[in-house]
């Protein structure tokens, strides 16, 4: 989902990876105060096993998600909160259609809400705009 209000053509992404040897030397290493091999960070810090990585408007380079580094739970978001969950998404695919529509979608725009029959209603395009 975009700001559009803040200049963005498409949202942000985030992807979730587990933490191996090529992340860790790339992202990890370099933040490091002293430096560890993967091996003893891991035995260091059992319980960072997943980094949070961020591209923005869908573009350029990964780089570094806040939270950064922990476990999947510490590195995610939480997407029972209904406020983070109104603006994300989880995806199979960047490239598929669901993630690409929302990624055009405006932050300010309503969302369709669940029918009584737990399906989503109408979708925003077909819904009439208020003037």
């Amino acid at each position: 989902m975009r700001n559009k209000e803040g200049g963005q053509e498409f949202g942000n992404q985030q992807e979730v990876r587990p933490l191996i040897k090529e992340l860790f030397d790339r992202f990890v290493k370099t933040k490091l105060a002293k430096p560890l091999s993967f091996e003893r960070y891991r035995g260091r810090h059992p319980k960072d096993t997943h980094i949070s990585l961020v591209r923005l408007e869908g573009k350029g380079p990964w780089t570094p998600g806040k939270p950064f580094i922990g476990s999947f739970q510490d590195v995610i978001h939480d997407v029972s909160d209904a406020d983070i969950n109104r603006w994300t998404k989880g995806v199979t695919s960047w490239e598929s259609p669901e993630a690409q529509e929302f990624g055009k979608r405006d932050d300010s725009e309503p969302l369709p809400r669940p029918s009584a029959g737990g399906r989503l209603g109408s979708t925003l395009a077909e819904r009439p705009r208020r003037s």
